[in-house]
Order: structure tokens, then C-alpha cells, then sequence
């Protein structure tokens, strides 16, 4: 006699519908702590981005030099921005020089 597939009863082992009700709880315990920490998350990224914004709207406006008058006066001081520049400029360079030696 040829069995029928379609009738056969198969076992269910016991404490298995526990086993399964208790992991679908702790899926779903998961599924919220992820949902909190994403809120979280959101709510600490907004509370930065307005702080650095009021940060900045708050900061004073750089302020702008008089302009000089005096032709004399303004050859000295654009001499002296210029010295200020090339100084900057051979510290930059020997920085520069010191760190290719040393590889």
C-alpha cells in the first residue's frame, strides 16, 4: 500500500510554538530598542545642527578695515602684509623640506 503524502500527520516538537512565541518577542523587543535608538539619534543630530546654527548666527561679523588715505601710509602697510606673506611662506617651505628629508 502506497502512502499519501497529502494525510501524513508530522510531529510537531514539544515546546516548540514557546520557542518560536519567545524569539518573535525578542525580534520585536530588538525592532523597538532599534526604533528608539534611531529616534535618539535623530533628536541628538537636530539639538547639534540648531546649536551650531544659533553658534554661528551668534558669532559678530568679521569687521572690515578702514580704508587707508594716506598713499604713504598704505605703501607701508601693504610692504608689511607682503613680509608677513613671504615669512609664511619659507616656514611653509622649510616644514615642507624637513618632512621630505626625513623619508
Amino acid at each position: 500500500m502506497e502512502k499519501d503524502d497529502k494525510t501524513e500527520v508530522i510531529p510537531i516538537p514539544e515546546g516548540l510554538e514557546a520557542r518560536l512565541t519567545a524569539r518573535i518577542d525578542a525580534w520585536a523587543r530588538q525592532e523597538r530598542i532599534r526604533k528608539r535608538s534611531a529616534t535618539a539619534a535623530f533628536a541628538v543630530c537636530l539639538a547639534l545642527a540648531a546649536g551650531v546654527t544659533l553658534r554661528i548666527l551668534s558669532a559678530p561679523a568679521p569687521s572690515v578695515p578702514e580704508p587707508i588715505s594716506d598713499p604713504v601710509l598704505a605703501c607701508q602697510e601693504a610692504g608689511k602684509a607682503l613680509e608677513q606673506l613671504v615669512d609664511n611662506l619659507e616656514r611653509g617651505l622649510s616644514v615642507i623640506e624637513n618632512t621630505s628629508n626625513h623619508e
